[in-house]
């Protein structure tokens, strides 16, 4: 694949998995009762967050859904308000933004750059698989803790990789 078409193609798979965010259905009851949505702003906590039953941690949908409306309001500069749409958006928006830094530059670092026939530089194809693939263009981008548990793998991959640790004893 040459250089241009590689671009082309990786330019329309990250606009729809950004669009991808923007969509009101949802895939799994998870991503509202254990994602953070429903637990914050929601009158009624799931169960596997109340003391009696603590089946899950607080610790990821604090990540996921708090902290980008917790940045976001402090990046604002008008008076901030907190609506429905703002809630749904921006922590689907945290993690594709997240689902870039890790998942393809990490992918882009492991691979190294990749040249065409004409010697300019392209997007390796690892990236253009992954990226066209549909669980990964809806889930990735969504607040699960899967998402996130991918997220920590992405990247003790590439600490693995870079730190070439040696197994002798």
């Amino acid at each position: 694949m040459y250089a241009r078409t590689s671009w082309i193609c990786y330019g329309v798979l990250v606009f729809i998995r950004i669009s991808a965010c923007f969509f009101y259905g949802y895939i799994h009851p998870d991503e509202f009762f254990q994602g953070g949505q429903e637990l914050f702003y929601g009158s009624v906590v799931p169960w596997e967050f109340e003391s009696q039953h603590a089946l899950r941690s607080i610790v990821p949908p604090l990540f996921m859904t708090k902290f980008p409306l917790w940045l976001v309001s402090l990046l604002s500069w008008s008076d901030f308000t907190v609506d429905g749409f703002f809630v749904f958006i921006v922590p689907r928006l945290f993690m594709c933004f997240l689902s870039f830094f890790s998942f393809d530059l990490v992918i882009w670092k492991l691979k190294g750059t990749s040249i065409d026939v004409n010697g300019h530089r392209r997007v390796p194809s690892e990236i253009l698989v992954l990226s066209s693939s549909w669980p990964f263009a809806v889930f990735g981008c969504r607040p699960f803790t899967n998402t996130l548990e991918g997220i920590v793998l992405m990247w003790l991959i590439a600490v693995v990789s870079v730190s070439k640790v040696s197994c002798s004893p």
